[in-house]
């Protein structure tokens, strides 16, 4: 039977193998709370997303949302009559030049 004639080598092969394990046990533990995270934000978000739906069909998030829909229909409702009023301008001014 052989006996291992340096000693070094098996210091240097155990501060390795207890390097490796030291790694696999940091990387473990993150994973760990790293998955623990996920899950509390998927919670979170989807509690969220229940609160926020409550509040839009609610009474008060109807109305909200109503008068939204009003202020947009005013705004796009001026856009697109400026926008008639500048093509019937340009189509009145190339008939008249056509006379």
């Amino acid at each position: 039977m052989e006996m291992n004639e340096n000693p070094d080598n098996d210091s240097e092969g155990l501060l390795q193998l207890e390097k490796q394990s030291a790694v696999s046990y940091l990387a473990q533990q993150w994973a760990k709370k790293y998955l623990q995270n996920v899950e509390l934000n998927y919670f979170y978000e989807h509690k969220q997303d229940a609160l926020n739906f409550k509040k839009v069909v609610s009474l008060e998030g109807r109305k909200r949302t109503a008068q939204k829909l009003i202020d947009s229909l005013r705004t796009v409702s001026l856009q697109a009559w400026n926008k008639t009023k500048a093509l019937l301008s340009e189509e009145i001014k190339r008939l008249v030049h056509k006379r």
